[in-house]
């Protein structure tokens, strides 16, 4: 009986395949856990949302804004919570500061800061419309500007902006930003 022998091929092709179906199982479990994955699988999480009481405030120098940023600026760290400006651009005689807010998954458990507060009934409520959003000039005279919040599903889940009018954005030589009204999720797993 004559036996088979396995050729260096075959075994590089079967080693071949084998490090492809790691390589994409690492990468398919790997998928980023972020505070909208705790948002979309509440079930897996014992969580509750409560009222973040501090508020968040930068300072962009007008200069810094118009010449743009070659890298996000790190704001501050709110927990698992990193918030930064991630982009200033001019668009059609608009100024626009972008904030990106970027949460980690502590397994152990830990806390984010969220755009969304839980109900009783385990769904949530985008709260959004609570957050207040303020610049103000160099004198402490509040600008004129619109903005908003909203999920994102980049690498901040959470992003903000400021909308300026370009001439009134150059009246001052520096800004002052101040946000309040978020909420903080604590969260642990199941």
């Amino acid at each position: 009986m004559k036996q088979k022998r396995f050729s260096v091929k075959n075994v590089l092709a079967v080693f071949g395949v084998l490090f492809f179906i790691m390589i994409m199982g690492a990468y398919l479990t790997n998928e980023k856990k972020d505070i909208l994955y705790i948002r979309h699988n509440l079930d897996k999480f014992h969580t509750e949302t409560v009222p973040y009481h501090d508020e968040i405030e930068f300072t962009l120098k007008t200069d810094e804004v118009i010449h743009g940023i070659d890298k996000p600026i790190k704001i501050t760290s709110i927990y698992d919570t990193d918030v930064y400006v991630t982009e200033v651009r001019e668009k059609k005689n608009h100024i626009y500061v972008v904030l990106g807010f970027d949460s980690h998954i502590n397994w152990q458990g830990g806390t984010m800061l969220s755009f969304f507060r839980l109900n009783d009934d385990d769904y949530y409520t985008f709260s959004t419309g609570f957050i207040e959003f303020d610049a103000y000039d160099e004198y402490g005279e509040i600008g004129d500007y619109g903005g908003g919040f909203g999920d994102n599903r980049g690498q901040y889940q959470q992003v903000g902006h400021y909308n300026f009018d370009k001439e009134e954005f150059l009246k001052s030589n520096e800004w002052t930003f101040e946000i309040s009204g978020f909420h903080l999720l604590n969260y642990s797993e199941k």
